[in-house]
C-alpha cells in the first residue's frame, strides 16, 4: 500500500513560527523625555545586538537584504553548509535574471532549494520580515521532510504501476501471459532503475530456471539464465548478495523468494546498480506481489485447462470419476456411465460385481474386498457388461481418499474405457510375438552398431545368429567383429565401414566364421542413421547367409558351358514357341528330328495333325499367370519319319498385363511307353477275347450248324430226287444269311482285336456300345441275364472307339460274374444289367449298373488299383479296371464306381465334342 502523502505546503508540516515585533511608543511622561530617549536608544542597540545574536543561533539560515534585495548579511547554524555563491533574493529564488525586491514577498511562504557547500541540494522553508532598514529571510532546513515526501510519492506511484501490472497479469489470456510478464519485469527495472529483473521458477526436472529476464544489463541477464539454480537454491528469505561477472563488473543481486503453501514456488532476482533506488524492502514487496500474481494466474489457467481437459476426457476419452463408499458398500457412479451399464448412480457392491465378466469376477471381488479391509488401493482391468449385453474392457483405479472423518471414508479414483487399448495391446503382443519368433527364426541376422568416437561398436545381434553361425547373440557381441571376418575379406569389411560412414548405405559380401570353424558367405546390407544435425548415431544392418547362393553362382559360372552343352545335347526336347506355334528356339535333339537348323524358321503346325493343332491351341487358351504350366502327351509327325510321341510340359511366359507372350516347352520321347501302353491295352483286349472265346465260338458255330443242316437237307432232297428250284433257293438264302452273320462277327472281331490307331479320332459312343453288346450279348443271354438298354442322342467324343468298347466289355463281364455269383447263392434271383447313355453339361455319360450284391465298401478305394481283384484265383488278373481307368483318363474323361440301390454302378464321363452332331436315338 502506498505510504502517507506529503502535505502540499511545508507550513502544514512545521510548527507555526511566532514573530514578535516591538513597536516604539511615545512616553506619557514628558518630563522624563530625554532620559527615556537615551534609555530607548540603549534599548534598541541592546535589542539589535540580541537579535543578531539570536540570528546566529538560528537552526537554519538567516539572510539579510537591503531594499534592492541584495544580501548584506547571512547567519545561522547552517550558514557554513550553504554555498557562498548567493548574492541576492533572486539567486535564492532561482530567478537570477529578475529584479526581485523583498517588499514584494512579505507575507509569502518561500520554499527554496540551495546548493550546499559540498554540492548537495538543501531544501529550506521560511518567510521575509522587515527589520528596520533591512529585510530578513529566516529559512528552516526541510530537506529530510522533502526527501521523505518525494520518496513516499515515488513509492505510491510505483505501487500504482505494480498494481496495474498485477491486474493485467490476473486477467490476461494464457497466450499473452508471457508477454505481459516480460513487460511487468521491464517496468520494474524502470521504476527502480534496476540493471536486471528475472523471474525464476522450477522446470519439469525440478530445477530452478529463469523463466524471463528483462533489463539493460545483458551480461547479467545471461549470467542469471545460466546460473539461476545455483543462485537461488539455498535462499530462503530476501537476501542481497554481491556478484562479480566474467567481465569484472560487480552487481548487487536482491533475491526475493515467494512462498505458496509453505513451499518456495518462485524467485525474482533484481540486479541493483549504483543508479538504483535502493529500497530493498519495497523492491522485495513488489517482487513478491508480481511473483504471486504470475503464479496465481498460472494456477488459475491450469485449473481452467484441467477443467476443460477433464470435460474433454470424460466426454471424448471415456474416463470417469468413480467412488466407493466403504460404509455403504456401494459404488458412486457418474451419470453417463450409469446409462452405459444400466445401473443406479449409487450401485451396490454386488450389483456392480454382477456386471463384471465371469473370467475376472472372482479376482476383482477378492481384490476389492482386500482394498476395503486394508484401506488400500486397487488397480485392475475388467470387462463390464453394457446395457446392450456386450462386454467392454475398463481399467478401475481406486485409492483411499484423505479424510479425518471415519464415517466419510471412501475409495476414489477413475474408471477408464480401455477396450480399444486392450484389444490393440493383445494384437500388438501377438504381433510382437510373431516378430520376435520371425526374427529369432529368420534365415538372417539383424544387427545394430553404435557410433562411438568415430568407430562403429557392436550393440545388438538377433537370436537368429545362433542358428546361422552357432554363436549366441551375447557371446558374439562381446567379440570383435573383424575377428570373425575371413582374412581375404578384411579389405572388403573395412571399406564397407568407410563407405557406410561416407554415403550412409552399403551392400557387400564377405565371409564370417562360425563356431565350427567354417566360413559363411554373408550379404551385409546396412544403413547409417544420423541425428537432426547430421551426426552419425547408429547403424542398422542385416546379414543374410548367401553361402549356398554364392557357391551356386560359382558353380554356375564355372559350368556355364557345360550347361549349354547339356541343353544342346539333352535327351529331352527343349524349345520355345509363339502363340502361333512358330519355334523361336530349339535344342539339337528337336532340330535333328525335324531335319532343320537353328537359323531357319520352324512352324510347329507342319508336324501336327488337325486334332493335335486343336489340342495345342486349346491348351494355350488355358494358360494364365495363375496357372502357367500344363502337361500333355503330343504326337509329332515329320513326313517320311515315324510318329514321335512326347510327354510335353508347357510353361507360359506373360507380360505385366497378363498377356501370353511365349511358351517354353520341355518334352521327353515317350514313344516306347506309348507303344507299351497300347500293347497292354491290346493284351487286355486279347485276354478279354479269350474270356469270351466260348461265346464267340458259339456265335460262329451256330451259323455253321445251320448251314450244315441246310446242306444236308439239300443232299437228301437231291438223293431222293425231290429237289425243286424254290426249295433249293430257300436253303441257299438261309446259308447266305448265316454266312453274313458269321462275316459280321468275324469282321467285328478283327476290328476289336486289331491294335488301336496312333491318334485319337472322333467317334459316336453308341457304336462302342453296339460293338460291346455284339460280343457279349449271347453270353449274357446264355446266363439268363436280362439287359435293359436306354440311350439318347449324344455328340461325338474324341478317342479310340475300340478302347471305349474294351472298357464297356470289361464292365459287362464283371457285372456278369457278379450276377452269376449271386445267382449261385440265391436260386430265385433274376439277374439284370442296365446300360444308360445321355448327354448333360457338355459331357457324355454312360452307366453300367447291375442288381448284384454291390461292391464291398472297404474295396471302393482300391477297386481301380493294379492287380486288385475279388474274383477267385485263376478267374481274374486284376488289371481290367486299371486299364479301363487309364483308357478313360487318356480320353480326358472320368471313370467312377459306387453302390446304387440295385447294386454296383460304374459311371463313364467323357467330354463331348462341341462341333459334332448328336447321334441318332437308339432305344432298345
Amino acid at each position: 500500500m502506498p505510504g502517507p502523502c506529503l502535505p502540499s505546503s511545508a507550513t502544514n508540516c512545521l510548527m507555526p513560527l511566532l514573530f514578535f515585533w516591538v513597536r516604539p511608543s511615545v512616553s506619557p511622561f514628558p518630563e522624563r523625555g530625554s532620559m527615556f530617549t537615551h534609555f530607548l536608544k540603549i534599548k534598541k542597540n541592546s535589542t539589535r545586538e540580541q537579535k543578531q545574536s539570536h540570528d546566529a543561533e538560528h537552526p537554519g539560515i538567516v539572510f539579510t537584504f537591503d531594499e534592492k534585495g541584495e544580501i548584506v548579511n547571512r547567519q545561522g547554524q547552517l550558514n557554513l553548509q550553504v554555498s557562498d555563491d548567493l548574492f541576492s533574493l533572486a539567486n535564492i529564488l532561482g530567478l537570477p535574471d529578475h529584479d526581485i525586491r523583498p517588499a514584494a514577498w512579505v507575507g509569502k511562504v518561500i520554499e527554496a532549494t540551495l546548493t550546499g557547500a559540498q554540492g548537495n541540494s538543501l531544501d529550506f522553508h521560511g518567510a521575509i520580515e522587515k527589520e528596520g532598514a533591512f529585510w530578513k529571510l529566516r529559512l528552516i532546513n526541510i530537506t529530510r521532510l522533502v526527501t521523505e515526501k518525494h520518496q513516499k510519492d515515488k513509492t505510491a506511484f510505483r505501487g500504482k504501476c505494480v498494481e496495474r501490472s498485477i491486474e493485467t497479469i490476473l486477467s490476461v489470456d494464457s497466450s499473452e501471459l508471457d508477454v505481459v510478464v516480460s513487460k511487468s519485469l521491464a517496468q520494474l527495472t524502470q521504476l527502480y532503475l534496476l540493471s536486471s529483473a528475472s523471474l525464476v521458477m522450477k522446470d519439469n526436472n525440478d530445477d530452478w530456471r529463469a523463466a524471463d529476464s528483462q533489463g539493460s544489463a545483458l551480461e547479467l541477464n545471461l549470467f542469471i539464465r545460466e546460473n539461476a539454480h545455483e543462485i537461488v537454491n539455498e535462499t530462503h528469505k530476501p537476501e542481497l548478495i554481491q556478484q562479480t561477472l566474467f567481465s569484472g563488473k560487480k552487481y548487487s543481486l536482491l533475491i526475493t523468494p515467494y512462498y505458496y503453501d509453505y513451499k518456495k514456488e518462485a524467485f525474482i532476482i533484481a540486479g541493483v546498480s549504483e543508479k538504483s533506488d535502493i529500497d530493498t524492502e519495497d523492491i522485495s514487496v513488489k517482487c513478491k506481489l508480481l511473483a504471486g500474481a504470475v503464479l496465481a494466474r498460472k494456477r488459475e489457467l491450469e485449473y481452467s485447462s484441467r477443467d476443460a481437459i477433464h470435460e474433454y476426457i470424460t466426454t471424448e476419452k471415456s474416463i470417469y470419476w468413480i467412488e466407493y463408499d466403504i460404509n455403504k458398500s456401494a459404488f458412486i457412479i457418474p451419470e453417463p456411465m450409469c446409462k452405459l451399464l444400466s445401473v443406479d448412480t449409487e450401485c451396490s457392491h454386488q450389483d456392480f460385481i454382477n456386471k463384471v465378466a465371469d473370467a475376472e469376477r472372482e479376482e476383482f471381488n477378492d481384490r476389492m474386498n482386500s482394498a476395503v479391509r486394508r484401506l488400500g488401493s486397487i488397480k485392475q482391468r475388467v470387462r463390464l457388461q453394457h446395457a446392450d449385453k456386450q462386454y467392454f474392457w475398463y481399467e478401475l483405479n481406486l485409492s483411499l481418499e484423505r479424510t479425518s472423518k471415519k464415517e466419510e471414508r471412501r475409495l476414489c479414483g477413475s474408471i477408464t474405457l480401455v477396450d480399444r487399448i486392450v484389444k490393440a495391446e493383445l494384437e500388438a503382443r501377438a504381433a510382437q510375438e510373431r516378430i520376435t519368433t520371425l526374427v529369432a527364426n529368420a534365415p538372417a541376422i539383424i544387427y545394430l552398431q553404435k557410433y562411438v568416437h568415430g568407430a562403429l561398436k557392436s550393440h545388438y545381434f538377433s537370436d537368429s545368429i545362433q542358428s546361422l553361425l552357432g554363436w549366441s547373440a551375447k557371446e558374439f557381441k562381446k567379440t570383435s567383429l573383424p575377428e570373425h571376418v575371413h582374412p581375404e575379406d578384411k579389405d572388403i569389411f573395412y571399406n564397407r565401414t568407410a563407405t557406410l560412414l561416407k554415403y550412409g548405405i552399403v551392400s557387400c559380401h564377405y565371409r564370417l566364421l562360425d563356431t565350427k570353424g567354417q566360413y559363411h558367405w554373408m550379404l551385409d546390407e546396412a544403413k547409417l542413421i544420423r541425428d537432426q544435425w547430421g551426426q552419425p548415431q547408429e547403424v542398422i544392418g542385416l546379414y543374410i547367409d548367401v553361402t549356398e547362393s554364392v557357391h551356386a553362382n560359382e558353380k554356375l559360372n564355372a559350368s556355364e558351358e557345360r550347361y549349354r552343352i547339356l541343353v544342346e545335347d539333352s535327351p529331352a526336347i527343349i524349345c520355345r514357341y509363339s502363340k502361333n506355334l512358330l519355334i523361336t528356339f530349339a535344342n539339337k535333339l528337336f532340330l535333328d528330328y525335324v531335319s532343320s537348323d537353328n537359323e531357319s524358321i520352324i512352324d510347329l503346325n507342319n508336324f501336327l495333325s488337325d486334332e493335335q493343332k486343336e489340342a495345342f491351341h486349346s491348351r494355350l487358351r488355358k494358360l494364365s499367370p495363375d496357372n502357367p504350366i500344363i502337361n500333355a502327351e503330343i504326337c509329332l509327325h515329320v513326313p517320311g519319319r515315324k510318329p514321335l510321341w512326347v510327354v510335353w510340359a508347357e510353361r507360359g511366359i506373360f507380360d505385366e498385363q497378363g498377356n501370353l507372350q511365349e511358351v517354353q516347352a520341355v518334352g521327353r520321347d515317350n514313344t516306347e511307353v506309348y507303344k507299351a501302353r497300347l500293347e497292354m491295352y491290346q493284351s487286355a483286349k486279347m485276354a478279354m477275347l479269350g474270356e469270351l472265346s466260348t461265346t464267340l465260338a458259339h456265335e460262329i458255330n451256330q451259323p455253321l450248324c445251320v448251314m450244315r443242316m441246310s446242306i444236308n437237307n439239300l443232299k437228301r432232297k437231291m438223293k431222293n430226287a425231290e429237289l425243286d428250284i424254290d426249295y433249293m433257293k430257300k436253303k441257299l438264302d438261309r446259308i447266305d444269311e448265316q454266312i453274313e452273320r458269321s462275316t459280321r462277327t468275324i469282321e467285328h472281331l478283327r476290328f476289336f482285336g486289331r491294335r488301336s490307331a496312333l491318334e485319337k479320332k472322333l467317334f459316336t459312343p453308341q457304336n462302342a456300345i453296339d460293338g460291346a453288346l455284339s460280343l457279349t450279348k449271347d453270353t449274357l443271354q446264355n446266363n439268363n441275364i436280362h439287359l435293359h438298354i436306354l440311350t439318347s442322342p449324344t455328340p461325338q467324343v474324341f478317342g479310340h472307339q475300340d478302347q471305349l468298347e474294351q472298357v464297356l466289355i470289361n464292365l459287362l463281364i464283371n457285372a456278369k460274374d457278379a450276377l452269376i455269383e449271386r445267382k449261385g447263392k440265391q436260386e430265385d434271383f433274376s439277374p439284370e444289367i442296365y446300360i444308360n447313355m445321355f448327354h448333360h453339361d457338355n459331357l457324355v455319360n454312360i452307366t453300367v449298373e447291375d442288381n448284384g450284391s454291390g461292391i464291398p465298401p472297404e474295396h471302393l478305394d482300391s477297386i481301380f488299383d493294379s492287380f486288385f481283384t475279388t474274383k477267385p484265383h485263376g478267374k481274374g488278373t486284376g488289371i481290367g479296371l486299371n486299364v479301363s481307368l487309364g483308357i478313360i483318363e487318356k480320353m480326358h474323361g472320368r471313370l467312377t464306381a459306387h453302390n446304387s440301390e440295385r447294386g454296383a454302378l460304374f459311371s463313364i464321363e467323357l467330354p463331348a465334342n462341341k462341333s459334332s452332331n448328336t447321334s441318332v436315338t437308339n432305344i432298345t
